[in-house]
C-alpha cells in the first residue's frame, strides 16, 4: 500500500519532470511560431529575405556563427557575394535577427526611408560608440535624426 509520503514524492517528481519538459518545449514552440508567422508575412506583399543554405529549423544559423568566429568577416562577405546583392537574414539563438546588406542602394534605402525599421539597439550602439564615438553611425532615433539633418544641410 502506498503511504502519503511516497505519493507526495511521486507527485513532486512528476511536477519537476513536467516543469523541465516545459522549459525545453516552450522555447522551441515559440521559435516555430515566430518562424511560421514570418513565412506567412512574406505572402502579404513583402518579399522573403534570403537565408543561408545551412540555416537549421530551430537553431537558425547559430552553429554557423559559432563555427565561423575566426573568419567571420570573410564568411559574411561570402554570404553577401552568394546572395548577389540581395539582403541576407542571419538568425542565432540569444541574439536579435541580423540583416546583411551589401549594395549601396540597400544602404541608402535603409538610411533614408526605413531607418526606424532597423534600430541598432542598445548593445550594438554601445559597441559602435566605443569605436566611432557619438557619430551618426553609432546612434539611434533622435540623435540620428538630428545628425542626419545637420549632415544633409
Amino acid at each position: 500500500m502506498l503511504t502519503i509520503d511516497r505519493m507526495t514524492d511521486k507527485l513532486s517528481s512528476s511536477i519537476a519532470i513536467a516543469a523541465l519538459s516545459g522549459l525545453v518545449v516552450l522555447p522551441l514552440a515559440w521559435r516555430l511560431l515566430v518562424a511560421s508567422n514570418t513565412d506567412s508575412k512574406s505572402q502579404h506583399g513583402t518579399r522573403k529575405v534570403l537565408r543561408p543554405s545551412t540555416t537549421k529549423p530551430l537553431l537558425g544559423n547559430t552553429l554557423d556563427v559559432i563555427g565561423n568566429v575566426p573568419i567571420r568577416h570573410d564568411w559574411i562577405a561570402n554570404l553577401c557575394l552568394e546572395a548577389k546583392g540581395e539582403p541576407v537574414l542571419l538568425q542565432s539563438l540569444g541574439t536579435p535577427d541580423m540583416t546583411l546588406l551589401s549594395t549601396p542602394q540597400a544602404f541608402e534605402d535603409v538610411f533614408k526611408n526605413q531607418f526606424d525599421n532597423f534600430p541598432k539597439g542598445p548593445k550594438k550602439a554601445e559597441y559602435l560608440r566605443e569605436l566611432l564615438g557619438e557619430g551618426i553611425f553609432a546612434v539611434d532615433y533622435e540623435k540620428w535624426h538630428r545628425q542626419r539633418k545637420t549632415a544633409s544641410n
